[in-house]
Parts: C-alpha cells; structure tokens; sequence
C-alpha cells in the first residue's frame, strides 16, 4: 500500500541537539545564580541525579513527561539551596521558561525544511520523538500535522505504544506510514517491530546494517524525496 504518511523523529534528525541543549541550559542556570550565586557548585551531577532518583521514585510517570520532570528538578534544587515559598516558584518559573525557549530555538540541519516542504505537497507530515521540543515553537507548525511524545503516548521509542498512539492519532495503517529518524535502537528498532517502513539517517557514516531492517538509508534529508517516491 502506497505511503501516506511520514514521521520524523526531530533530535538528531532534523536538528543536531546538543548545541541546543547546551546553550539552553546555559541561559537557565544564568537566570538561577541571579538568585542563587553558588547554585552550580552545590547542584553538581551526583546530587542531581540523586534528586532526580527521589523525585522518579514519588512520581514515577514524570519518566514520560520530561518537561514537568525538569521543572520538579528545578524545584527540588531551589529548596535544596534554601529557597521557599512564592520566591522559589517565581525563580523555578522563570528559569524553566528560560529553558524551554532555548530548547526550542534550534537550527535545522542544512536543506532541512526545503526537503520538508517538498514532502508535504504529497505526503502528510507529523513527528515522533522521545524528547521535549515543541515542533510549532521550533518552526514546524505549517509543515506537520501533529507531533506525539512520549507524554501523550505514556511511552518512549522503541516501545510499541508509542507507535501505535501515532497510527491512532494519524488514522492509518502500519503499512501506510513511514518512520525518518537517525537512532537504530529508538527509531528504527521500534517503526520495525511496530510493523512500519523506516528510512535511517545515518550522517556519521556509520557501516550499513540491514539487519536492522529498514527499507533505506541516507546520509542527508534532501536523499528523502526521490527515494520514498521510488518504494
């Protein structure tokens, strides 16, 4: 059956996603030792991985909803530096409003939204992903119809229940629908058990493995439409 839609994974894929990170986290511990001078020396790692640990342990779905865990975190590490009442909500707001626009600032992949484009004028476009980026606010809201996570899903890639919220939300078949995204493990692990076609983008150059099971591989978006229109 012919391919109707097409999902996109969008960290890595569509964007590289540490630069992004980095300099969003950067712009949120700014607005933090604003009222917390020494918060970076007293939130190292181990201490806040041991919060999180705690915070998972009371609120164990917060591992689908990555945006609420983070601000948890926030306020969990602001209390831990003395922080109480309307003072640290105010700060544990503005900090992760200061995150969550970074997070969203990014920079697409060269010819990445030419190729998007193209595609939409004769398939229908939606994303995947296990993180937390917002695909309007990233620049992404003419181009897909809908993105799910694993907030709405209640479940991460590979797992299948996060596929198959996907080919709810889209209203087709497996065999209707194919999966972009760059991770073997998440991305195409999961599209092929699900059942789906799935397209690799293997930028690194990685060896081929066609064990895995996808249909394709390519090394840049702009490979996209002229192969998906040959399957």
């Amino acid at each position: 059956m012919a391919i109707e839609v097409i999902s996109f994974d969008l960290d890595d894929t569509l964007w590289p996603v540490r630069p992004v990170i980095y300099a969003a986290i950067e712009d949120m511990n700014a607005v933090i030792e604003a009222a917390v001078p020494d918060y970076s020396s007293r939130m190292d790692d181990a201490t806040m991985l041991a919060l999180r640990k705690a915070r998972l342990e009371r609120e164990p779905l917060l591992r689908y909803d990555i945006t609420t865990m983070r601000l948890r975190l926030l306020e969990d590490s602001l209390e831990r530096c003395g922080l109480r009442g309307e003072r640290l909500q105010r700060v544990a707001r503005d900090a992760f409003q200061t995150f969550m626009r970074g997070r969203n600032r990014v920079t697409f992949f060269d010819g990445a939204l030419d190729t998007l484009a193209e595609l939409k004028k004769t398939y229908r476009l939606i994303g995947l992903t296990n993180g937390n980026a917002d695909y309007r606010e990233a620049g992404l809201g003419e181009l897909f119809e809908f993105s799910i996570s694993p907030v709405e899903a209640q479940a991460r890639k590979p797992d299948s229940g996060i596929f198959a919220a996907t080919l709810a939300a889209a209203d087709v078949g497996a065999e209707q629908i194919l999966h972009v995204g760059d991770n073997l493990d998440e991305d195409i692990a999961g599209a092929v058990a699900a059942g789906w076609r799935s397209v690799w983008v293997n930028r690194s150059g990685a060896p081929p493995e066609p064990e895995r099971g996808y249909v394709a591989s390519v090394c840049e978006l702009d490979e996209l439409p002229e192969l998906i229109a040959a399957l």
